[in-house]
């Protein structure tokens, strides 16, 4: 008797239902990835299924040796995508393409987003970075320090060079670097108001805690400066500025910050220091600790030091809450991962100090740092990890821990 063998069924694997509202593929491309780029998805004419936008899928950016080429090849892109102008302006100014900047101003591209259309006034852009508030070219060529695209943007372009976005203004950018050639040129304008207040963190913010936390030194004078003489009134220096000094970590400012507060000079033998002085000292040794800023940390123990009191520096700013022995916590994984072993042991010491701060979290601290340091290829910090504390990248309860020398200023 023989028998015959059932037949089987084909395997049907079914289409993912999210596919269905896909673009349709170029022929002989597939999905390499589930979900797929979510720029191509936006836009699949502009972008490609790997997200690239058509300046880098024409390689515009290599085009260094013809500016005509790359001219040409720009305006052919702009023909094609007029919706996508400001983009190509705004990409244009961070890589400081000035020819590239006038020839798209010429053409006609607006240098900067437009109010988007109102209801019932939907023109059928439905893909339109004209009204992208986040394209601000003179915003790019400020931050990458591009002098003279930020010029013609504001000469050529007649662009406002004390124009806004969300988050700052042309000279805020310029200062984070900084780039003084910027600064200058836009202070120069005699358009620029420094005294504008942000709202940054659910509060109003006064200048000069943006000034005092970027930058350096020559460039916050500047910007200090100019900012006084545009208040024409008594200088005044929140506590607040002074903490985002602090948290900046640049000596120079906070010096800056701390002689026009009328503080006194910590060079001298002894001082005397307001309960309030004292007061923004110390919370200032908490953001400067919580950033690893191990010099602006120094600076305010010095004022300490110097300060009349009977507590000594050290005592002072160990921390005396959760929250702040928190952020000293933060300060040791910065330290870890971006700074000196140095300052990691400055902070460290002081945490020590703290009767907060238990055994299971040094131990907890030592191995996450260790950890950290050791993702980040960080050998000399590893090596003084496990050599003077004797870390090892095990579980926290398995961890030794030695070596709390105590540290002078």
């Amino acid at each position: 008797m023989t028998t015959s063998k059932r037949p089987q069924r084909p395997i049907v694997i079914p289409r993912p239902s999210n596919l269905d509202s896909l673009p349709s593929l170029p022929a002989g491309q597939v999905w390499r990835q589930i979900p797929p780029n979510e720029d191509y998805i936006s836009d699949p004419e502009w972008y490609d299924p790997l997200g690239r936008d058509q300046l880098e899928q024409n390689k515009i950016w290599e085009m260094t040796d013809s500016p005509a080429e790359q001219t040409g090849a720009v305006l052919g892109l702009l023909d094609r995508f007029p919706k996508r102008g400001l983009t190509m302006l705004f990409h244009s100014a961070v890589h400081g393409n000035l020819h590239l900047v006038r020839a798209l101003l010429r053409a006609g591209v607006p240098p900067h987003c437009r109010p988007p259309p109102s209801a019932g006034d939907d023109d059928g852009r439905s893909i339109d970075d004209e009204t992208n508030d986040a394209l601000v070219p003179i915003h790019a060529a400020a931050f990458h320090g591009h002098v003279q695209c930020v010029k013609a943007l504001v000469e050529e372009g007649g662009v406002d060079p004390d124009i806004a976005d969300g988050t700052g203004t042309p000279v805020m950018r310029a200062h984070m670097a900084p780039h003084m050639g910027v600064i200058r040129y836009l202070l120069s304008t005699g358009r620029v108001d420094l005294r504008r207040r942000h709202v940054s963190g659910g509060r109003e913010r006064h200048p000069l805690e943006w000034i005092l936390r970027n930058g350096n030194t020559e460039s916050a004078t500047l910007l200090a400066e100019t900012l006084w003489e545009q208040e024409q009134s008594e200088v005044v220096v929140p506590d607040e500025a002074i903490h985002a000094a602090a948290d900046g970590g640049v000596v120079g400012n906070m010096q800056l910050a701390f002689k026009a507060a009328g503080y006194p000079d910590p060079q001298d033998a002894i001082i005397t220091l307001s309960e309030r002085q004292r007061a923004v000292l110390l919370r200032a040794a908490v953001y400067s600790a919580q950033s690893a800023h191990l010099d602006t940390l120094k600076l305010i123990i010095q004022y300490l030091d110097r300060d009349k009191t009977p507590d000594k520096p050290f005592a002072a700013i160990v921390p005396q809450s959760e929250d702040d022995k928190e952020a000293f916590r933060m300060g040791l994984i910065k330290a870890a991962t971006e700074k000196t072993p140095e300052a990691f042991d400055f902070i460290f010491d002081i945490l020590s100090r703290s009767t907060l701060y238990k055994e299971e979290e040094r131990m907890e601290d030592l191995v996450d740092s260790l950890s950290r340091a050791t993702r980040r290829h960080r050998s000399a910090m590893v090596s003084h990890l496990t050599e003077k504390y004797q870390a090892r990248a095990e579980a926290p309860n398995q961890t030794e821990i030695s070596g709390f020398a105590s540290l002078s200023v």
